[in-house]
Protein backbone atom coordinates (compact mmCIF):
# COMPACT_ATOMS: atom_id res chain seq x y z
CA UNK A 1 0.00 0.00 0.00
CA UNK A 2 1.50 3.12 -1.38
CA UNK A 3 -1.06 5.60 0.32
CA UNK A 4 -3.27 5.54 3.50
CA UNK A 5 -5.88 7.67 4.08
CA UNK A 6 -6.87 9.28 7.85
CA UNK A 7 -10.37 10.84 8.63
CA UNK A 8 -9.59 12.98 11.30
CA UNK A 9 -13.08 14.96 12.60
CA UNK A 10 -11.97 18.29 14.54
CA UNK A 11 -12.24 17.95 18.16
CA UNK A 12 -12.07 14.39 18.26
CA UNK A 13 -9.58 12.09 20.40
CA UNK A 14 -7.15 9.98 18.46
CA UNK A 15 -9.20 6.80 19.23
CA UNK A 16 -11.99 8.77 16.98
CA UNK A 17 -9.17 8.41 13.58
CA UNK A 18 -10.30 6.52 10.75
CA UNK A 19 -8.28 4.97 8.39
CA UNK A 20 -8.60 4.48 4.75
CA UNK A 21 -6.96 2.20 2.79
CA UNK A 22 -8.27 3.26 -0.71
CA UNK A 23 -8.57 6.70 -2.21
CA UNK A 24 -12.37 5.69 -3.88
CA UNK A 25 -13.14 5.46 -0.25
CA UNK A 26 -11.24 8.08 1.24
CA UNK A 27 -12.79 10.63 -1.49
CA UNK A 28 -16.37 9.13 -0.62
CA UNK A 29 -16.23 9.51 3.18
CA UNK A 30 -14.66 13.34 2.34
CA UNK A 31 -18.15 14.20 1.13
CA UNK A 32 -19.69 12.28 3.16
CA UNK A 33 -18.02 14.63 6.42
CA UNK A 34 -17.15 17.53 4.07
CA UNK A 35 -16.05 19.90 6.49
CA UNK A 36 -13.58 17.65 7.51
CA UNK A 37 -9.97 16.94 5.72
CA UNK A 38 -8.77 13.42 4.94
CA UNK A 39 -5.19 13.49 5.14
CA UNK A 40 -3.11 11.56 2.54
CA UNK A 41 -0.31 9.65 4.23
CA UNK A 42 2.88 8.11 2.20
CA UNK A 43 4.86 4.61 2.74
CA UNK A 44 8.47 6.02 3.81
CA UNK A 45 11.24 4.07 2.97
CA UNK A 46 12.57 3.67 6.10
CA UNK A 47 9.25 1.99 7.70
CA UNK A 48 5.80 3.46 8.22
CA UNK A 49 4.11 6.14 6.49
CA UNK A 50 4.96 10.15 6.84
CA UNK A 51 2.01 13.11 5.75
CA UNK A 52 1.99 14.20 2.29
CA UNK A 53 0.57 17.56 3.66
CA UNK A 54 -2.15 16.74 0.69
CA UNK A 55 -5.74 15.68 1.59
CA UNK A 56 -9.38 15.89 0.54
CA UNK A 57 -11.92 18.06 1.42
CA UNK A 58 -15.31 17.47 0.20
CA UNK A 59 -14.16 15.39 -2.68
CA UNK A 60 -11.96 17.68 -4.07
CA UNK A 61 -8.00 17.43 -3.78
CA UNK A 62 -5.89 19.79 -1.86
CA UNK A 63 -2.35 19.75 -2.63
CA UNK A 64 -0.04 22.46 -0.10
CA UNK A 65 2.39 24.22 -2.23
CA UNK A 66 5.55 24.30 0.15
Amino acid sequence: MEFIYLLIVEGSESEDVIIYLSEEEAIEISKKFSTNRVEIFSKSVKGGYRPTYNYYLNGEYYQLKL
